[in-house]
């Protein structure tokens, strides 16, 4: 769903549009006001050379507005956002054939090869913020690069304060980084301006948070059927049925999030994804308030959507959770540490241990 500075640049391209609008008509009633009728030129001896310059003159001057709104909205000819207008990212593609035949940058811990380009790809991503009150910053990403393949299921993790969620945040388009550079399905997003990435994320990218993130005055379904209303391309009725059916919420479809559980809001979410099928999701801690059962239930359909061709990163500090993915990216410090495989809930909590304790060592133990 767009939130509201998204809203704020939709705001904005509609009266850059109106106003380029207004500007073509004051120049064709300068034009007109000059030049006048036929009989006007007749009378007032203009010959056909001479109005035919003063045409020249107002339409160089009306493509120069023209140009310079395409520049300051990164939009191509015909409107359209540059994004979208991207041919390597057709719109409406259906899963696995978005990923571009740009290649992203080398390292990719789960070993891609035979030339398929990456799904999400990362290159030296660095975050700081500074702290209240003080001239010192604190770096939550700290040169990051890595790349993940179009069906893939991966899991970062590591401690609380590791900068996993600010890492995925910023992956996602939902905050800006302050050096490296983010390609998603061959696009690079950190290059987009904020009405562009909107657009991008609406048409490619589904979320499932821990708060989960419903609209409290839609229903069930109403929410469900939601990208695809932001993507002004409906989704099918039966799409959104079927969706609710499979996460067992199609006799609440008519229900509004607060006459559901805290579980029951989750798996609306994940019926939200189910049905719109992205290209990437993106899942922070989509497990953290849910009971065994249900984790279990979310942990399964993320593994359902990733053998459908959607890629799949998830955030979480449960290492059970972790080891349902494919594999696991270990993070401490900002850094990204090593890649275990999936499957093995202890190998995966030792790795985080070992990472935690080699950090706190550091100050102490000499090591560069």
């Amino acid at each position: 769903m767009r939130t509201g500075r998204d809203n704020l640049y939709v705001n904005r391209w509609i009266t850059d549009r109106q106003a380029l609008s207004s500007g073509h008509s004051r120049a064709k009633s300068r034009r007109e006001r000059k030049t006048g009728t036929l009989g006007e030129r007749k009378v007032r001896g203009l010959s056909d050379g001479e109005t035919g310059g003063c045409h020249s003159r107002t339409k160089s001057r009306s493509e120069r507005q023209a140009k310079n709104w395409q520049q300051e909205t990164g939009s191509s000819e015909d409107g359209v956002p540059a994004a979208l207008s991207n041919p390597r990212i057709p719109r409406g593609a259906p899963l696995g054939s978005q990923a571009s035949a740009q290649s992203g940058p080398p390292g990719d811990p789960r070993g891609g090869s035979g030339g398929e380009a990456p799904a999400v790809a990362i290159v030296d991503l660095t975050r700081a913020f500074r702290v209240p009150g003080r001239r010192a910053k604190v770096t939550a990403v700290n040169g990051v690069s890595f790349e993940l393949m179009a069906g893939s299921y991966t899991a970062l993790v590591g401690a609380s304060g590791c900068g996993k969620s600010t890492l995925m945040q910023c992956i996602a388009g939902l905050d800006v980084p302050d050096h490296g550079s983010v390609h998603l399905l061959g696009t690079e997003i950190t290059r987009l301006r904020p009405r562009g990435l909107a657009d991008f994320r609406a048409e490619h990218v589904g979320f499932v948070f821990q708060d989960d993130n419903l609209v409290t005055s839609l229903s069930v379904r109403d929410n469900v059927a939601l990208p695809g209303r932001l993507r002004h391309r409906p989704l099918p009725g039966s799409d959104v049925d079927r969706a609710l059916e499979r996460v067992g919420l199609r006799k609440l479809a008519r229900r509004l999030p607060g006459q559901l559980s805290g579980g029951e809001r989750q798996r609306v979410a994940i019926a939200r994804v189910l049905a719109s099928r992205p290209a990437i999701v993106f899942a922070d801690e989509p497990t953290a308030a849910l009971d065994v059962g249900s984790a279990g239930a979310v942990l399964d359909w993320f593994a359902e959507l990733a053998a459908a061709g959607t890629t799949v990163l998830m955030v979480t500090h449960d290492a059970a959770a972790a080891a349902r993915a494919e594999s696991a990216l270990v993070m401490d410090g900002g850094r990204l540490i090593e890649q275990v495989d999936g499957g093995d809930a202890g190998a995966i909590a030792r790795a985080v241990l070992a990472a935690r304790n080699a950090s706190v060592a550091l100050p102490t133990g000499g090591a560069a």
